[in-house]
């Protein structure tokens, strides 16, 4: 059993969203488990087209992963050097490539702060609250895993 301060759901675009704020603003160490039915690096049905006209449907200024910096995607593009305008509505598979980036920074990121993130692949199918931790129960490929929370955000909501 492992014991981890923070547990994330899924590890699509909402998953990774979660890793790269907490880790970019947090102050202390932490251990951090993320439970997603697929692979790291595949962010859901949204950004797994290869076709370059499955279109993102918002400008590229307003799909920055952070929300202090909406235009974070678009800065990105422009750092990859791929032309393109601010209104411009780009292609679903360069999404994945900057969520790919942006966990990559977070894992980076995460080791230099000595964050502990770690990824198990498999469906979370239970979530117990035993008082002082709470457990999640994966049975992903066939191996049981249970991740034990500590109660060290007693005031945060489960938010199913």
């Amino acid at each position: 059993m492992g014991w981890y301060d923070i547990a994330i759901v899924g590890g699509g675009f909402s998953g990774v969203a979660t890793i790269a704020n907490i880790v970019r603003d947090a102050t202390k160490p932490l251990a951090i488990a993320v439970v997603s039915r697929e692979p790291r690096g595949v962010f859901g049905p949204a950004y797994a087209t290869p076709r370059d006209e499955h279109l993102l449907n918002v400008p590229a200024a307003n799909m920055g992963l952070f929300a202090d910096n909406h235009r974070h995607f678009f800065e990105w593009v422009e750092a990859q050097g791929i032309p393109a305008s601010p209104g411009d509505y780009l292609p679903r598979k360069l999404y994945a490539q900057y969520l790919q980036s942006i966990l990559d920074t977070a894992r980076d990121t995460a080791r230099d702060k000595g964050i502990r993130l770690d990824w198990f692949q498999g469906e979370a199918e239970d979530i117990e609250d035993h008082a002082e931790y709470l457990s999640i129960r994966s049975g992903g490929e066939g191996i049981e895993t249970m991740l034990s929370l500590r109660s060290v955000l007693p005031t945060l909501p489960i938010v199913a």
